[in-house]
This record gives C-alpha cells, sequence and structure tokens, in this order.
C-alpha cells in the first residue's frame, strides 16, 4: 500500500535493550504487550512499532553503572529529576 501511493518508508526488525531505547519513546513501548502496535509520532513522520517479545533481563551494579550515568548525562533526564540541571531560589 505504502509502495502504491509512492510513500517513502523503511522497514526493519531489531532487538534491543531498554536501555537503548530514546527516552522519548520508552514509557509508550514499556505500556505494550506482546504482539501489539503503536504509532509513535517522529521528527521525520512516524514509527509504526510491534512488539514482538519482551522479557525482564537483570543487570548486575557493575554492568549497569555506566548505563546509569550515561542516563543521567543527558538533558531530558536532567530535567525530570528535582534540584538537578535547575537552580533553586
Amino acid at each position: 500500500m505504502l509502495k502504491s501511493q509512492k510513500l517513502a518508508f523503511q522497514a526493519a526488525i531489531s532487538n534491543r535493550p531498554a536501555e537503548q531505547i530514546p527516552l522519548n519513546i520508552l514509557s509508550q513501548v514499556f505500556e505494550m504487550r506482546e504482539g501489539q502496535i503503536a504509532v509513535i509520532p517522529t521528527s521525520r513522520g512516524a514509527s509504526v512499532v510491534q512488539l514482538l517479545q519482551a522479557q525482564e533481563a537483570s543487570l548486575s551494579e557493575q554492568q549497569a553503572t555506566p548505563i546509569i550515568e550515561r542516563y543521567l548525562r543527558q538533558p531530558q533526564a536532567i530535567r525530570g529529576c528535582p534540584g538537578r540541571g535547575q537552580e533553586t531560589a
């Protein structure tokens, strides 16, 4: 259907841990159930995402530390933390 309408699109299958999913869509993906499809707006249009499988995967403190540090360095994370990245009056 997209081809017949001459609309640009890309199809891809990816397997990503939660820490590699962009923060702006992570909350939407977190709410999805296996098999569910969601349309997520992007800067270039939209992504149609189907969650094929989800599984819990615990990390050790040693594995989690660099991921947490990288998360806390992101501007979106700092804005969401009280007292971080903001001056108090």
